[in-house]
């Protein structure tokens, strides 16, 4: 992910994607046939470059070039689908590895792969003028503009037609606070729910339906998200999951009383807010920055994010070694959604400040 902008610079979207699944093909490849902890190594570190160089981060920056309007809710349906995987795919695998074996599952997920490669290389393409066409609600959002051949002919491209302008440290910090509280919040805390009520007496069964109840709801409410930006814009729509999100991680803390009904609704919860971690970031970075700096942008932002989940893994596990339980982890990470609540606004208003006085 810190590599990821050289990375887009030498190449486009496509072939950076082409190459990032085509690897990831490999990687199960190598699972497949591995017979030593070290070859399992080599895959995961290759794993590793796939997902950093293929994950929201490409298709947020393509996203942004193919959309002008309805953008969040195109985020929204491109990161459900690795939501709908999770639901779909779990008991195909596992029917696959107890039927066949756990080679034949890694070998038909690399055919898999290949497939969604070569789907890529058949429907995609980098920006909407290599088809002669302009942003989707591109009009709607800038007015009447130049012609494709007019633009071809100097040159141009859709995303000279927004002014620049270059987010001040300031905004950065600010924003930026938000993002590795997200980080935090959402890669160790959604993976610790099920410990949080294995340890606090709720039994095996309900503690797998909480946590069914979070992934559906979680899949539903990309898909809700995007719709509800793109119709009150990314500030408000963050306040209000945001404010969802900080509802549900204080009802965590209420572990403790045993309560079903509680659990499930703090499930729900849960997936309704969970979304604005992971599209949240690609909607703020266009709306603090500009669409020729935006991969730049987004690309911070995400490493900041993944930053926040690698400084907070370990976090709920120290806590509830010294504390006995997880509830301290959860008040914690409410504590950090309450910052990210004030936080937001302040970057919105600063970026919103400085573009004005850079227009004058």
């Amino acid at each position: 992910m810190l590599l990821i902008g050289f990375y887009y610079k030498k190449i486009s979207i496509k072939t950076g994607a082409v190459v990032a699944t085509v690897c990831a093909s490999i990687v199960f490849l190598i699972y497949a046939f591995s017979t030593s902890y070290l070859m399992y190594s080599v895959g995961a570190a290759l794993s590793g470059f796939c997902y950093g160089s293929a994950s929201m981060i490409p298709v947020s920056i393509l996203m942004n070039r193919w959309f002008d309007t309805h953008k969040a809710l195109a985020l929204g349906v491109a990161s459900a689908g690795s939501g709908l995987a999770t639901i779909v795919l779990p008991p195909i695998i596992t029917y696959t590895i107890e039927t066949y074996s756990l080679k034949t599952a890694f070998m038909a997920e690399a055919v898999l792969i290949l497939l969604v490669t070569a789907i890529i290389i058949v429907l995609m393409k980098n920006n909407p003028e290599d088809k002669g066409l302009t942003p989707l609600g591109h009009e709607k959002v800038y007015g009447e503009s130049s012609s494709i051949k007019e633009m071809k002919k100097n040159n141009l491209s859709w995303s000279s037609l927004r002014p620049a302008y270059k987010p001040s440290i300031k905004v950065w910090l600010l924003i930026g606070c938000v993002c590795l509280f997200m980080g935090a919040v959402s890669n160790p805390g959604f993976s610790h729910i099920p410990v949080l009520y294995t340890t606090e007496g709720f039994s095996s069964m309900v503690v797998a339906a909480i946590v069914s109840i979070a992934g559906i709801m979680l899949f539903a409410a990309k898909l809700i998200f995007g719709g509800i930006t793109d119709k009150i814009g990314g500030l408000y729509s963050g306040l209000m999951f945001l404010g969802i999100l900080l509802i549900a991680h204080i009802l965590c803390c209420f572990a403790f009383t045993g309560s079903i009904p509680l659990a499930y609704f703090t499930a729900f919860l849960l997936g309704t807010g969970y979304p604005v971690s992971t599209i949240g970031i690609s909607v703020w970075a266009g709306d603090i920055g500009s669409r020729d700096n935006y991969p730049t942008i987004v690309r911070r932002l995400q490493v900041i994010y993944a930053g926040g989940a690698l400084l907070f893994a370990n976090v709920p596990g120290i806590l509830a070694d010294y504390f006995g339980n997880y509830i301290p982890s959860y008040m914690l990470f409410s504590a950090l959604m309450g910052f990210s609540i004030l936080l937001l606004p302040l970057a919105y208003f600063t970026s919103g400040k400085e573009r004005r006085k850079s227009l004058e």
